[in-house]
């Protein structure tokens, strides 16, 4: 029987079925002179809700630090980008109209020269020139521009040489480099193609002796 008292000493029930303070255990029984922690932590529930979060004005002045921020990062890299694509363009044009005029001056380098002694040219035009290589066919190479409104192509034979093109001009000259447009006193023949793609305007030059010609007035 006195172990059975000493047992309920040791547990006994609470005197206030009320609810328990602040931070100590809701059981109704607890150890003798103990009592346990509340899950919540020492403020109990109303912790959780004590914790302050950010503030207007801190928010706005992180908005305005990430703003800056991603302004400096971002002028390099749009100034990077614009560059590639600036020499990107400007790479694809002086392609395009290097591969047509070396092309031209290479053919018309070899203009042949008929049994009169004059170079073999059908047509020499501003924007088109008509020729062969063999004295039997002297309208056998074509280089002119096509195309009703810029950008035009310039085209040998009607396959296309360069893109994007604004203006192909020949000019045509004697022995004395004096501008001529009687065909059978052509000896030099200059080329200039000026293109224009993304903004970018790119101008190519060249000018041209007819090699079967030398000698002749």
């Amino acid at each position: 029987m006195s172990s059975l008292v000493k047992r309920d000493e040791l547990y006994k029930i609470s005197p206030n079925p009320s609810l328990p303070k602040r931070g100590r255990s809701s059981f109704p029984f607890a150890k003798a002179g103990k009592t346990l922690n509340s899950p919540f932590g020492k403020g109990g529930l109303r912790g959780i809700f004590n914790n302050k979060g950010f503030t207007l004005i801190e928010m706005v002045m992180v908005i305005t630090l990430l703003g800056i921020i991603g302004g400096i990062i971002a002028l390099p890299l749009y100034q990077g980008t614009k560059g590639w694509f600036e020499a990107t363009t400007r790479e694809g044009i002086t392609e395009s109209g290097r591969i047509a005029i070396e092309r031209m001056m290479r053919e018309i380098r070899n203009t042949a020269r008929t049994a009169a002694n004059a170079p073999c040219i059908t047509t020499a035009t501003a924007t088109s020139f008509v020729f062969g290589d063999d004295p039997a066919n002297c309208a056998s190479i074509n280089f002119s521009r096509a195309g009703a409104v810029a950008p035009y192509t310039v085209q040998r034979n009607g396959v296309d040489l360069a893109n994007d093109v604004n203006s192909l001009t020949f000019t045509y000259y004697d022995n004395t480099n004096v501008p001529t447009a009687v065909v059978a006193n052509v000896r030099r023949v200059d080329i200039e193609i000026v293109s224009t793609q993304g903004g970018e305007t790119m101008r190519k030059y060249s000018e041209v002796y007819l090699s079967n010609m030398k000698g002749y007035p």
